[in-house]
């Protein structure tokens, strides 16, 4: 049996479902609280109000908590990779070696941009904050893949990981291309030696001094 909480406004009393979280914390659900009472609450900011119910990730800033599924995100960084994290958020555990190489050839597959997304990267002004040309990219990324972006829920749930995979393919050579074209220079062609952090990086600055890659940012 749920716990409740009570509410009185004007003699009248309300029940509220209390929530439990993964990490012992509660919440008062609230979602009936107008049609019940005809009030609504006011959390300016919403610093107490928990927008939806996640199983991907907890986050307790104060703490300096981070988990994706559980998993500490220092761990993840120590012991996994990008790409593999991904993986964690899209399906809730950690791939298998087949499953890594199968979606690591997924992506890199994916590594073209649309003429119409580029169009976009190179007619934003060159004072654009770099997350608005982001922004704008992506959108027209959308709409050159309608079947992806139906808006009925059940069709583009189904095509969720194609298009993740499409994004996660799209975002580095989005920036890169952004990057590069600020400075007149072309896209360098993707290293096959390099794993998807290195390439980012690669295309990033390729062609500069250093030819190093840090193994601590890839």
């Amino acid at each position: 049996m749920s716990k409740l909480a009570n509410l009185t406004i004007d003699d009248q009393d309300f029940s509220l479902n209390v929530i439990s979280g993964t990490e012992d914390e509660h919440a008062l659900d609230i979602s009936s609280l107008r049609k019940d009472s005809k009030y609504i609450t006011f959390d300016d900011g919403y610093g107490n109000t928990g927008s939806c119910e996640s199983k991907i990730t907890f986050i307790d800033g104060d703490k300096g908590i981070l988990r994706y599924r559980g998993y500490d995100i220092a761990e993840l960084a120590e012991k996994s990779n990008f790409l593999e994290a991904c993986q964690l958020l899209f399906n809730g555990e950690l791939p298998s070696s087949s499953e890594m190489n199968e979606f690591t050839q997924k992506v890199s597959t994916k590594i073209t941009l649309p003429l119409e997304v580029q169009s976009v990267i190179e007619s934003m002004p060159k004072q654009a904050h770099p997350m608005g040309v982001l922004g704008a990219a992506l959108q027209a990324l959308g709409g050159s893949f309608p079947q992806l972006s139906t808006n009925t829920r059940p069709a583009d749930v189904e095509s969720f990981e194609e298009t993740a995979t499409l994004i996660l393919a799209a975002l580095p050579l989005v920036a890169a291309s952004r990057f590069r074209f600020l400075k007149g220079d072309s896209i360098p062609v993707l290293d096959s030696n390099h794993n998807y952090c290195e390439n980012f990086l690669h295309m990033m600055f390729a062609g500069e001094d250093s030819q190093s890659i840090d193994p601590a940012i890839s």
